[in-house]
């Protein structure tokens, strides 16, 4: 049978009968017999200190654990005492053993807290959150002009909430009606936020769209509606503090000005049938006038149409839209209005405006993917433009 020596640490085979040996044959520590059953069930009592050629005790006898409890017990015990007994209101027989329980518990409280997310708490420093929490604020303020409703939908803050000094920025979803057919969207003119005492509660970056200037709107892509948008407003304190949204006019896009035909919907393109090519469906290096601020060196992207596909319900278009070219647009700030859409028999279907950053180096891809009631034998063409105009809407939106 094998046994283990603990002064070697390894393991020792037996006598060659079947029997264990009882002293390890290099250091003659006493060796531990791993097959012999324990008295009862329990471990041995045996300490290895007694053994006169393995002198270093394994374990603590019982005896030292219970004193070194003891000293613990009364070390806490004089801890309390001193701390119900330093003087001041409240102290008397019985207050420090209270002080002692009290401080054991604060003491367990505190490290348990600061190991969670949540507000640390010290002498000397604001509370602060661990996990930047989202704040979200429902407007539903509007204003219209007679022809275009513009419609402040929410407030979205992500930040520390308790920490003013936090760099937290917030975001406008705004939503606007009654443009005219081929206008979308490009930016507000004129942005003024203000809070409830009349100081500026943000103040978002304004670029060059187009020949325009104005806080930029992008497409809201998260499928919550038609005409919705995101306006990026900055640094931002609590949404609960906006009071006044002031705007000076809207900035939108022209209808484009550049069509390619595509070919005619295929005889077979039913309602249950599936996507198919169109015949004249690619196009390469298309060049479409580029309205971009005057000092950009830049007047023509180059447009190349991948695919096009239709059914009776639906039609897709993908296109990528070279802005850079040879121009000059690093450090400009600064951003390109690019609108396509498809038209069937000189009516627009559908077309969408992109708001691409006129510093950015990769080429920008741009799907259109629209329901659409298409008839058998319809003429249908792809357009793109990037004119710009503006739609004065001198408001002033409030709670």
């Amino acid at each position: 049978m094998a046994a283990w020596c603990p002064r070697c640490d390894e393991l020792r085979p037996g006598d060659g009968r079947g029997a264990s040996l009882s002293r390890c044959p290099e250091c003659g520590a006493a060796l531990a017999d791993l097959a012999r059953p324990r008295p009862g069930g329990r471990a041995a009592a045996a300490d290895p200190a007694a053994d006169a050629a393995f002198p270093v005790s394994l374990q603590p006898p019982r005896s030292r654990l219970r004193a070194a409890l003891l000293v613990t017990a009364l070390a806490l015990s004089g801890l309390g005492y001193v701390a119900g007994h330093a003087g001041g209101p409240g102290s008397g027989p019985g207050s420090g053993a209270r002080a002692g329980a009290g401080a054991a518990s604060s003491t367990t409280a505190s490290t348990s807290t600061s190991t969670l997310p949540g507000p640390l708490q010290g002498p000397g420093r604001r509370d602060q959150q661990l996990i930047p929490q989202p704040e979200r604020r429902v407007l539903g303020w509007h204003a219209s002009d007679g022809r275009a409703t513009l419609t402040l939908e929410s407030i979205a803050r992500s930040g520390a909430q308790n920490d003013t000094n936090s760099d937290a920025t917030a975001v406008l979803t705004v939503r606007v009606d009654g443009l005219p057919a081929g206008q979308h969207l490009l930016g507000l003119q004129g942005l003024e936020l203000l809070d409830a005492g009349g100081g500026v509660y943000a103040t978002p970056v304004v670029a060059s769209i187009g020949r325009q200037r104005g806080v930029t709107a992008n497409l809201d892509e998260s499928g919550s509606g038609p005409g919705r948008y995101l306006v990026s407003l900055g640094p931002a304190p609590s949404t609960a503090t906006l009071a006044t949204v002031r705007v000076r006019a809207l900035i939108v896009s022209r209808p484009p000005d550049v069509a390619v035909p595509l070919g005619s919907v295929p005889p077979g393109a039913g309602p249950s049938a599936a996507l198919q090519a169109l015949p004249e469906g690619l196009h390469d290096n298309l060049q479409v006038p580029l309205e971009v601020a005057p000092d950009l060196g830049r007047n023509a992207a180059t447009v190349e149409l991948s695919a096009a596909f239709v059914s009776a319900h639906r039609a897709v278009l993908v296109a990528t839209v070279d802005l850079n070219g040879t121009g000059n647009f690093s450090g400009q700030e600064a951003v390109v209005a690019f609108t396509s859409g498809l038209v069937a028999d000189g009516r627009e279907v559908c077309a969408r405006t992109d708001v691409f950053s006129a510093s950015q180096s990769e080429i920008p891809s741009i799907t259109l993917d629209c329901p659409a009631s298409l008839t058998a034998a319809a003429r249908l063409s792809a357009t793109f433009g990037s004119a710009t105009s503006t739609v004065a809407f001198q408001r002033t939106i409030t709670r």
